[in-house]
């Protein structure tokens, strides 16, 4: 059974524990509640509510950042009291709403949030504002002459300054 939550299925709720202040979406929601429904005979009634997204890896010893999905309306519940809530990794909503619900009674709960910067780290070299400067000039500065390929915007260019010397000289 799961240490940090309990379930209410019928209202779709995960609902944290009475002193549950931190809580990891990877650790403490989906692998905790795979185990349960996959153990439970009232849970495995219900269609699985997460799904996890990521998690694989890209070599160099790196992963794509998991991202955790509730789905079918389930949302997280904080415990009922006033406290700050910390949410370690990347949780998300199939229907793009909030992942929490509220607490019951006239409580106040901050959710900190801790998620990966990135979903994917690019490999290769970024290019720096004098490369891009370089390359800016380079293009702006290249002779239009060499480059005539047909339908090219360098031909286009040079059709027009053709026929706007011509137009001048009558």
């Amino acid at each position: 059974m799961a240490a940090k939550m309990t379930y209410d299925a019928p209202n779709k709720l995960f609902i944290l524990n009475t002193g549950v202040v931190d809580f990891d979406v990877v650790v403490d929601l989906y692998s905790d509640a795979k185990e349960d429904w996959l153990s439970d005979p009232l849970l495995n009634k219900f269609r699985f509510p997460i799904v996890a997204i990521g998690g694989q890896a890209i070599g160099g010893g790196r992963v794509i950042s998991p991202y955790i999905m509730l789905r079918y309306g389930w949302k997280v519940r904080p415990h009922e009291a006033d406290h700050t809530l910390t949410v370690a990794g990347n949780l998300i909503t199939d229907d793009e709403t909030t992942p929490f619900a509220s607490v019951l009674g006239n409580y106040q709960v901050v959710i900190k949030s801790i998620v990966s910067s990135n979903s994917l780290t690019a490999a290769g070299t970024a290019l720096s504002s004098s490369d891009l400067t370089s390359i800016i000039s380079g293009v702006w500065d290249e002779a239009i002459a060499a480059h005539l390929s047909p339908g090219s915007a360098a031909k286009i260019l040079k059709d027009i300054k053709t026929k706007a010397t011509l137009a001048s000289l009558k």
